[in-house]
């Protein structure tokens, strides 16, 4: 039986999560990056991204991802706090 999109997602997310725990933070941006466009209203899924991303030093993605995590989602506080922090 097929996975649901909500548990390919759950799964995505795992896996990269799983990934950063392992300090394998490039394998954890590769999943979630290339993995994004199947995912467009994943609101959590770029949430992850940017704090990865910025977890990378990589702040201008980090902002990118955070400024679109707080499309999808307006009220989200750690999509904010990283737009805060980061995109100065």
């Amino acid at each position: 039986m097929a996975l649901t999109k909500k548990q390919q997602l759950d799964a995505l997310l795992q896996t990269a999560i799983d990934s950063y725990h392992a300090d394998r933070l490039d394998h954890a941006i590769y999943q979630l990056a290339n993995n994004a466009r199947n995912f467009p209203r994943a609101a959590k899924l770029f949430g992850y991204l940017g704090f990865l991303y910025s977890e990378a030093g990589e702040y201008a993605k980090g902002v990118v991802a955070f400024r679109r995590t707080t499309r999808l989602s307006p009220h989200s506080e750690q999509a904010s706090l990283g737009l805060a922090h980061w995109q100065n």
